[in-house]
């Protein structure tokens, strides 16, 4: 068996490394370490390793020292002279085929964002004399990652022409690469395609423009026997206590396990995942939740546990106090009712969690009318009763939590108004300041809560005035009453 370590976006002196404190040739050293730990010598490097020229001589001598047998490709952020100039490819072309436990093994190069004519032509040359499943390597992605912020601004610009050649063979194809600072699984005809975490650290990816995700230390562990092929991510913790980084396929792993005992330990409907995991955009550190549909009749509890690195949550409920509380609508609802309809299925032969979704929407819309009316004067009014009175009294230091809350409850408000259930809590002001329906003012306000810029009392009291101005006036423009005279509403009951 072979036992190969890939390791991708190492970024070694990227300025940006300066402005997240991120030491990113400690972040190499570490791996290196582990590696070593793990006694494993063969390393495949899949671009963006450094971009000075000291940097990449210095981890070239790192691999040296250590005695690693390392097979090196270019990325787009790297120096081609400085590895040809050190004899690194044995020639002026970044791209070569090797032979690993036996199996074929292909490496590109897509340091320009593209493979370029003269490659393609190896690269099919190549393909049509291999007679088995193969590997191949290249910095950039090859199939789309489901139109992520990088598959969007930072794609390799000719994977068709690339994914053209690769469909041409009848052979498996595992293709493994990087450049996109997260951990993926695609599969499409032969390709089953494997993005590689970086080194240097984690992109979210979905967001609007690059943003972090974690600073959790990626790299990827190949096992290779008789042509068969296993792979796995692993993370580097900087932490020593608490959460604990992981891979989406170790901690899918984990979730049907637990899933396996908790099907022999109750009579199970269904069992299906809810949150980041079951949407595929779970983090490094994210925790596994989970709902248990047993049978039975008014089953509700929950089992929340914590083995150190990793924690988890499993709702054990009966099919009817599930379905009940998906048909039910608070002001918390476009918060808490978008895991009824994101489930991943991990056991459910009857299809129960395709019934759960129906009920949630299942509202008229004076339902939702009521609770924005409720909204705006239980909460909303409040809190800006509780802001002017902290300036009133020179009470300013609970102002800054005030304006979260006050924040939290117009998203919570807007997302009623346009039957809109969020992603998370962590996207839930993103999501809200794009929706069209949505008081004038908000928008100031939850970029002031989303940034952290509640350091000026004065500026929260303007901002908390200005939206409660622009809900006077959409409520109005909705007939939505907010302001009732007690005898009115006596005379009602």
């Amino acid at each position: 068996m072979s036992i190969i370590a890939q390791i991708t976006d190492l970024h070694i002196d990227n300025a940006i490394a300066e402005l997240k404190l991120i030491d990113s040739r400690a972040h190499v050293l570490a791996v290196l370490d582990a590696l070593q730990a793990q006694n494993i010598t063969q390393l495949i490097v899949s671009g963006d390793i450094a971009e000075t020229r000291s940097g990449t001589e210095w981890f070239l001598e790192q691999i040296r020292q250590r005695g690693f047998d390392a097979q090196i490709m270019l990325g787009n952020h790297d120096q081609p002279e400085v590895f040809v100039e050190k004899g690194v490819f044995g020639g002026p072309q970044a791209y070569y085929a090797r032979s690993i436990a036996g199996t074929p093994v292909l490496f590109l190069d897509s340091g320009s964002y593209s493979v370029d004519a003269a490659q393609l032509a190896w690269l099919a040359g190549q393909i049509a004399q291999i007679r088995q499943d193969f590997l191949l390597f290249i910095h950039h992605p090859v199939l789309d990652c489901g139109e992520t912020l990088m598959d969007k601004n930072y794609p390799l610009k000719n994977r068709a022409e690339v994914l053209e050649i690769l469909a041409s063979t009848p052979h498996k194809i595992s293709l493994f690469c990087g450049h996109y600072h997260t951990e993926a699984l695609i599969i499409q005809g032969n390709v089953t395609q494997y993005v590689t975490p970086s080194t240097f650290y984690q992109l979210k990816k979905y967001a609007g423009q690059l943003e972090t995700e974690s600073d959790a230390i990626g790299y990827r562990i190949l096992s290779i026997e008789n042509g068969k092929i296993e792979t796995e991510v692993k993370y580097l913790s900087q932490h020593t206590s608490g959460p604990q980084p992981f891979s989406h396929e170790a901690r899918m792993a984990r979730a049907n396990e637990i899933a396996a005992k908790f099907r022999a330990k109750f009579d199970v409907l269904a069992i299906g995942l809810y949150g980041s995991l079951a949407r595929g955009t779970d983090g490094p550190y994210s925790d596994i939740e989970m709902f248990c549909v047993v049978r039975g009749k008014e089953v509700d509890t929950s089992y929340e546990w914590s083995e150190g690195g990793w924690k988890a949550e499993v709702n054990v409920q009966s099919a009817d106090v599930l379905l009940e509380w998906a048909a039910g609508l608070d002001e918390f609802w476009p918060l808490t009712h978008g895991s009824c309809i994101n489930v991943l299925p991990l056991y459910d032969p009857q299809h129960f969690f395709e019934r759960l979704k129906k009920p949630v929407y299942a509202h008229p819309a004076e339902a939702f009318d009521e609770l924005v009316s409720g909204v705006i004067v239980g909460e909303l009014y409040e809190f800006l009763g509780k802001i002017r009175n902290a300036r009133a009294l020179a009470k300013t230091e609970n102002l800054a939590a005030l304006a979260v809350e006050m924040a939290q409850y117009g998203a919570y408000l807007i997302g009623l108004a346009n039957r809109k259930l969020y992603t998370s809590s962590a996207t839930m002001f993103a999501e809200s300041m794009v929706l069209t329906d949505k008081p004038s003012g908000y928008v100031k306000l939850c970029e002031m809560v989303a940034s952290g810029g509640l350091d000026d009392p004065a500026g929260i009291a303007r901002a908390a005035d200005e939206f409660w101005e622009g809900i006077e006036a959409w409520a109005s423009e909705k007939s939505i009453p907010i302001h009732q005279k007690l005898d009115d509403l006596l005379g009602n009951v």
